[in-house]
């Protein structure tokens, strides 16, 4: 009887469905035809520093092969990273990429711009169509994606629940809008700002975003001045 390439004891083991990765911990290419056989069934991947202070520099080159290796993957989540593209991916393997991504149902996406291959795995949701809404979208942003980002929530926000938005550029009249119109199931949505400038929403912003999202029950910031709020939407965090 063929043995297990990694050894019986592992064999017998229930199949890898969460991957954890510090973000200098991803798999180099002498290994991956070791590891990745594993990966097949992982439907959640987080990938983060575990210095949350620190970031990691995350080449495509490294993350691309990690995502087609994962090919069931529904929730994504990376963190405290710099995207690099110092050795592309090519055409052939940028299109797997976003076969994989476009079945997310979870896409946390919290890395330092830079790099084009950040504005093109959003994209690739969005050009895909997706096989899936999705339920979660956490992102960092910059006025240049955050087109991407309000087509993004158009075309799959049906069914989405949170919202939290890190970065700048983002009109919040505008946002709300499209959640009001895409996102009807929206219970939580945050915006922080990078810079000093505060988010502004106002009364008249929240009464309309609670009106089409019924389900509404946390937005940060809430206005500054005083006044009662949409019922059911929590005071949590006001005059923070």
């Amino acid at each position: 009887m063929r043995k297990h390439r990694i050894g019986d004891a592992y064999a017998a083991r229930p199949p890898t469905k969460r991957l954890f990765i510090s973000g200098d911990g991803l798999p180099t290419p002498s290994v991956r035809d070791l590891v990745f056989p594993l990966f097949a069934n992982v439907v959640r991947l987080d990938i983060n520093h575990p210095e949350p202070d620190l970031t990691s520099d995350i080449d495509m080159s490294l993350l691309g092969p990690l995502l087609i290796a994962c090919k069931h993957l529904s929730s994504f989540s990376l963190a405290s990273a710099c995207m690099t593209d110092a050795r592309p991916l090519s055409e052939g393997k940028w299109v797997a990429v976003e076969s994989v991504i476009a079945g997310l149902t979870v896409f946390a996406l919290e890395a330092d711009v830079g790099a084009a291959a950040l504005t093109r795995m959003r994209m690739a949701i969005v050009a895909r169509g997706g096989d899936e809404d999705l339920l979660t979208l956490q992102a960092f942003a910059i006025p240049s994606t955050v087109r991407d980002l309000i087509l993004l929530i158009n075309l799959r926000g049906s069914r989405l629940e949170r919202l939290h938005i890190t970065g700048d550029g983002w009109h919040p009249e505008e946002l709300f809008d499209v959640l009001g119109q895409h996102a009807p199931d929206l219970d939580t949505v945050a915006i922080l700002p990078h810079d000093d400038l505060p988010v502004e929403i106002s009364f008249r912003m929240l009464d309309t975003l609670k009106a089409h999202c019924k389900k509404l029950e946390s937005v940060y910031p809430l206005p500054t001045s005083p006044g009662p709020l949409p019922q059911g939407v929590s005071d949590q965090g006001r005059g923070e």
